[in-house]
């Protein structure tokens, strides 16, 4: 008698479980980025609690971060063939996917943050920048501010032309190599893992890069010395696997989409919060930020504010995506 029951139950539970809507299903969202108590890390955070609870448990978001799920272009890489769903990362890392995703980087379009926000909050370049990868097997879903650009070298910086002949690792894009060479150094592309070995053992004079990174991981240890760009801002993009998203049901297809936007305006304000505080922390720690001349500032505008036209000049698909950004941040530009 008792086998017979289990057995009539454990046959109802199994057509129960059949039977169950496929709105009960779960599914796992792991996000990477090779950064960690950054903004992309803060973003990962407050994104992971709306969707659960926005979802009622149905996705799950697993955060790795510090480079745990690997380097930034294998990170990119599994985001495209789906062994992780989604990717944090600055576009600049993601030029050889598409050079649209460079336009960002330009120098000299932005002139402050409150600009750099407007214009990626903008409806219709959001639209399009985020739509850049369609065909690549990726769906952007969020653009958020970071840090302003910076320099941290090894060496003592006083003037522009102390930074003549340096090695300074870039994030890989023509628009932020050539404005190293312009500037008389040498733009080495690198990813995050491999920087702060680099910078150690001399193969690097300097890394491009902004506080968020540098705080964290401690860059004051080895190069004393940040110098401000003044020439562009670092922005990060979210991008998931689109055949993943696209297999959704439309409810948490929803979700997934709609919360990447909505954190985004507390994700800008930690990392304007962040600027300050980060500053003091490198100064305790030892490091020294460095502000060049108005002469200087000047000159390095005026070397590096026409290296976006000329990188996109015969690039028509890069050039429409430029003088987007272009056209956008000038008409956020404050009075």
């Amino acid at each position: 008698m008792t086998r017979h029951l289990v057995r009539a139950f454990g046959a109802a539970a199994i057509a129960m479980a059949l039977a169950a809507p496929a709105g009960a299903q779960t599914y796992t969202m792991k996000i990477g980025a090779a950064t960690v108590n950054d903004g992309q890390h803060e973003w990962m955070k407050l994104y992971k609690d709306r969707v659960e609870q926005k979802s009622g448990g149905k996705i799950k978001v697993e955060i790795y971060t510090a480079g745990s799920l690997g380097s930034i272009p294998r990170q990119i890489e599994g985001t495209q063939l789906g062994t992780q769903e989604a990717n944090v990362v600055p576009p600049a890392f993601m030029v050889g996917v598409d050079p649209r995703y460079q336009v960002l980087d330009a120098p000299g379009v932005f002139d402050s943050r409150d600009q750099v926000v407007a214009t990626i909050g903008d409806p219709a370049f959001r639209k399009a920048f985020l739509a850049i990868g369609a065909d690549k097997g990726i769906k952007g879903i969020s653009l958020f501010y970071l840090a302003p650009s910076e320099i941290v070298v090894r060496k003592e910086v006083r003037k522009l032309d102390d930074l003549k002949g340096l090695k300074i690792r870039v994030f890989g894009s023509p628009m932020q190599t050539q404005p190293f060479t312009r500037l008389g150094m040498t733009g080495s592309p690198m990813s995050l893992d491999e920087t702060l070995p680099a910078l150690q053992t001399g193969a690097l004079d300097g890394v491009y890069g902004s506080i968020a990174i540098f705080i964290p991981f401690k860059y004051s240890a080895v190069a004393k010395y940040m110098v401000a760009t003044n020439f562009s801002y670092v922005i990060s993009i979210t991008f998931v696997n689109k055949l993943w998203f696209e297999k959704l049901p439309s409810d948490l297809a929803k979700i997934v989409e709609g919360e990447a936007q909505a954190v985004e305006p507390e994700v800008n304000k930690w990392g304007f919060d962040l600027y300050p505080r980060a500053m003091k922390i490198w100064s305790d720690t030892g490091g020294e930020h460095v502000e060049l001349s108005p002469v200087d500032r000047a000159e390095m505008m005026k070397l590096v504010k026409p290296i976006g036209d000329e990188v996109v000049k015969d690039k028509p698909a890069v050039k429409n995506m430029y003088d987007l950004l272009v056209k956008t941040a000038n008409a956020k530009k404050k009075a």
